[in-house]
């Protein structure tokens, strides 16, 4: 599943995950933290994030590594231009490639208008 993370899961449609996965998200933004549970919660949190990626070429993966547990990946990425500074993600998928587990935290700051 290393492959699948080469793009930040942000692109994954709603069919890359799994029957009621494990799904948490935290948007640090400038001192306030928000936390998010729940697939509904974090499907939200997630379109939030794609809005936020007005140009995808603007997306760096920092790295991609393999866990602990073989199926699961640990991926660091930024956009910058789009505010997002620092951007982790911990995501396990099923035999079948579907995600069943996935933590996203990330470093938020309104990027300024220029």
């Amino acid at each position: 599943p290393l492959y699948a993370l080469t793009m930040p899961s942000v692109f994954c449609s709603a069919d890359t995950y799994g029957k009621d996965p494990d799904v948490s998200a935290e948007q640090k933004t400038e001192g306030m933290v928000r936390a998010y549970r729940g697939t509904a919660n974090v499907k939200r949190f997630l379109i939030w994030l794609t809005n936020r990626i007005r140009n995808p070429s603007g997306v760096a993966v920092v790295s991609v590594v393999k866990g602990r547990d073989p199926n699961t990946v640990r991926a660091i990425w930024k956009c910058p231009p789009s505010g997002l500074n620092n951007v982790k993600e911990e995501v396990t998928f099923s035999s079948a490639g579907a995600i069943i587990k996935q933590t996203v935290v990330i470093d938020y700051k309104k990027p300024e208008k220029t």
